[in-house]
């Protein structure tokens, strides 16, 4: 797995010094144009050139979908309480 991961990046890198793709300046998820770097998150290793750009957040958020949903329940929880804090 590692090797196809290797393989798929230096592909991606060799296709951006050669012109054959381009490097968009903002997230394809979300927008944010505002992001010093974007990264290539490649969904298929096997479609090496297959890539989606997204910022730094966003590429956290496909490697790690678990632990962003167990923050975002907490976070609705918290204002949740919240509200109902000031309600009283």
């Amino acid at each position: 797995m590692f090797d196809l991961k290797r393989t798929a990046r230096q592909e991606v890198h060799k296709a951006l010094r050669q012109g054959k793709i381009i490097k968009p300046q903002i997230c394809e998820v979300c927008g944010n144009d505002r992001m010093k770097r974007l990264l290539a998150h490649h969904p298929d290793y096997t479609q090496p050139l297959k890539v989606k750009w997204v910022c730094d957040q966003c590429h956290w958020s496909f490697a790690h979908p678990d632990i962003c949903m167990k923050r975002s329940i907490k976070q609705k929880q918290i204002r949740k309480d919240k509200r109902n804090k000031n309600k009283v």
